[in-house]
């Protein structure tokens, strides 16, 4: 019978190798697709590190944006945007509280879990009007790779 840690164990790496297995549009490097190495844009799909805002972009012009795997300046940056240019409609979360709305929290998918309110709190909103955190539950928001870690974490009786 296998004990609980091997079975996590054993889960945890087949959640990895799912995770980085690359899909056939990919184009850019193998070495380069879901490894914590930066947004990797333009390379025929779209890579999982782009859901990481603090990762750097690669692929596209300093004033670009990767929107679902493609470079693009369509988004124009409003002035008064005031947090990092980087992290405007770029799939990487709902960024609240940066001066203007973020395209982003037009997504049901990159709604929760807001960005820039005090804490990321997955009880509040961000208000299309002001562009503040609400006090309320708007949308659910699933990312799937930190699920699988602190799945695993929380399994693992030792650390």
């Amino acid at each position: 019978m296998l004990r609980f840690e091997s079975v996590c164990l054993l889960l945890c790496v087949a959640l990895l190798v799912v995770t980085n297995a690359q899909p056939s549009s990919w184009t850019c490097s193998d070495s380069y697709y879901n490894t914590r190495d930066g947004c990797d844009c333009d390379c025929g799909a779209e890579d999982p590190d782009c859901y990481d805002p603090t990762e750097s972009l690669f692929g596209c012009s300093s004033t670009g944006v990767c929107v679902e795997g493609v470079c693009s300046s369509s988004h124009s940056i409003p002035s008064s945007w005031s947090c990092p240019d980087s992290f405007y409609a770029s799939r990487d979360g709902c960024d609240c509280e940066c001066g203007a709305w973020d395209p982003d929290c037009d997504d049901p998918a990159q709604s929760l879990g807001l960005l820039y309110c005090d804490e990321i709190r997955y009880d509040k909103y961000c208000t299309s009007t002001s562009h503040q955190c609400g006090d309320r539950m708007k949308y659910t928001r699933f990312d799937r790779r930190t699920l699988e870690m602190e799945m695993c974490d929380a399994l693992t009786p030792f650390h």
